[in-house]
């Protein structure tokens, strides 16, 4: 039998049920809110937390979907595969043993041939026009070798910093930006083009002439040795009897090989240098267009979350290259790592507070001076890596170009030797002019910044946008350099200095010849 319950106790049975309906209502509500936000993020900004690797990072919807692959960056891989250099990366081991084999090969022919080129030299001493053949061809096989050798040896490096470039750089890019890439992507290939015509007409003068003009040969007893090392492709001087069969046709295969892959690898590996440079200037012109597309991008981005009507506040991942401003919650500055730059103690010390701000210009702001400090570092990654070689490849250009030169004033009239001599004399003009051209490209697209930074319309923005300002003018202001060494620029002074040295040492080498 149940009690009868006071008059206290009916009116809290009465109302006991009405706040457990309003739960259930009100818990029903908001798990349709959570549907409906979630709709409403996929729709407008399907934007999730994915993973550090490449595959997980979010793509571009729509039209602006592009994939990494499909920007195909010039590092002549194929090139590098093809003349032996590198194995492809799903070669089996028995592939990855023929490739050694192969440099094994082509290493130890150069090797032999600059011996004998430097016993020629020693040999044949006080015989200027002579010697400055012998030189002119050795400085270009010394250049090879050192160039490829190099390359070998840090290969894993060159390796990481092309990925570097493909994931930290290129997949992050915004869709409007890619053209910026393909320039630079026509750019190498342009100079691709230019060596492959070079390359074959200095194939078809060296290498096809001399094989001619062993048929078309003379025999006699009155031919003297001044004459008989024009049947080779380059002089030398070995301990026996080089003119006789079957000596004769080992050295001359051996020059052949010599020649045609030690001009091969050099062409493949200046052409993965020239990539990393020139992807290097189009990350300063892709840095300086979202810097005068500030507005756009942040209006954009600001129209989507005000249609969302409510914060994104599972958006952590602020990326400029992919969403240049998302949300201003929830948003905090990290540091960048270390480098050669200055001020930048002070630059971090004020990102490290941008997160107590909801500016979003700001918040953009502070995404463009991490991106302007990813690509300095990203140079002087690049530095570290080919400053040693092209230093190498700066002090052996003036040789070079002296002793090609020099044999071009005195076979003026003989047109066969003019045109062997004037096709290595190109193609040594060319190489260096094309690394100080990309290498000035970086300059002027690092100080073009300083400007880009200027023009952001500053004086319309808030304090704290202002004070971020000075201190990104302050780091654009110094040029970025890629460093030949520590006493050389890639830039067109450099190649005025070289080339003017060059001009030095040929007169001088006409002067003494006369004498």
């Amino acid at each position: 039998m149940q009690d009868t319950p006071l008059k206290g106790e009916e009116e809290t049975s009465c109302v006991t049920p009405l706040p457990a309906y309003r739960n259930i209502a009100f818990t029903e509500r908001r798990r349709a809110l959570r549907r409906c936000s979630r709709f409403c993020r996929g729709m407008i900004t399907p934007k999730k937390k994915h993973s550090e690797t490449p595959e997980g990072r979010p793509k571009l919807n729509n039209d602006g979907e592009f994939s990494v692959n499909k920007v195909q960056i010039m590092t002549s891989n194929f090139l590098l595969h093809i003349f032996g250099i590198l194995p492809p990366n799903n070669a089996t081991p028995f592939i990855r043993f023929l490739y050694k084999i192969f440099q094994t090969l082509i290493f130890t022919l150069l090797i032999f041939s600059m011996l004998g080129q430097l016993m020629a030299v020693y040999v044949n001493w006080g015989d200027i026009p002579l010697i400055s053949i012998i030189v002119s061809h050795m400085s270009g096989m010394i250049l090879a070798s050192i160039s490829c050798a190099y390359f070998l040896h840090s290969k894993d490096k060159f390796m990481s910093l092309i990925d570097l470039l493909r994931t930290q750089f290129v997949s992050r890019m915004k869709s409007k930006y890619i053209e910026l890439i393909h320039t630079a992507e026509r750019q190498v290939k342009g100079f691709l083009i230019l060596s492959v015509i070079i390359s074959a007409e200095c194939a078809a003068i060296w290498v096809a002439k001399p094989i001619i003009k062993i048929y078309n040969y003379e025999r006699n007893n009155a031919t003297t040795e001044a004459h008989d090392f024009e049947r080779f492709i380059f002089v030398i001087w070995a301990p026996f009897e080089i003119y006789d069969s079957p000596q004769f046709e080992l050295i001359m295969v051996s020059q052949m090989f010599a020649s045609t892959f030690s001009g091969l690898m050099l062409f493949a590996v200046d052409i993965l240098f020239l990539s990393l440079m020139s992807h290097a200037a189009a990350q300063f012109k892709v840095l300086c267009a979202m810097l005068n597309d500030m507005h756009e991008n942040v209006s954009e981005v600001e129209l989507n979350r005000t249609k969302q009507m409510f914060p994104l506040q599972d958006i952590a991942d602020f990326n400029l290259m992919n969403d240049p401003v998302t949300s201003a919650d929830d948003i905090t500055c990290y540091e960048l790592g270390s480098g050669n730059s200055g001020s930048r103690n002070s630059e971090m010390a004020v990102l490290e507070n941008c997160h107590v701000n909801k500016d979003p210009f700001q918040l953009y702001l502070a995404e463009c001076i991490k991106h302007h400090q990813a690509i300095i570092e990203f140079v002087d990654h690049l530095n570290k890596i080919v400053s040693l070689v092209t230093f190498l490849k700066v002090l052996n250009f003036p040789l070079l170009l002296c002793m090609t030169g020099f044999q071009m004033m005195q076979n003026y009239g003989d047109q066969n030797q003019f045109l062997k001599f004037a096709s290595l004399f190109i193609a040594s003009i060319v190489l260096i002019t094309t690394y100080c051209w990309f290498g000035q490209q970086v300059i002027d697209e690092s100080e073009k910044v300083q400007l880009a930074f200027y023009s952001t319309e500053w004086y319309s923005q808030t304090a704290g946008y202002k004070s971020l300002l000075p201190l990104a003018i302050m780091r654009a202001s110094r040029p970025v350099t890629v460093k030949a060494g520590v006493f050389f620029d890639m830039s067109f002074l450099t190649l005025a200095s070289l080339v003017n040295a060059s001009y030095r040492f040929m007169t001088m080498l006409i002067q003494l010849n006369d004498s």
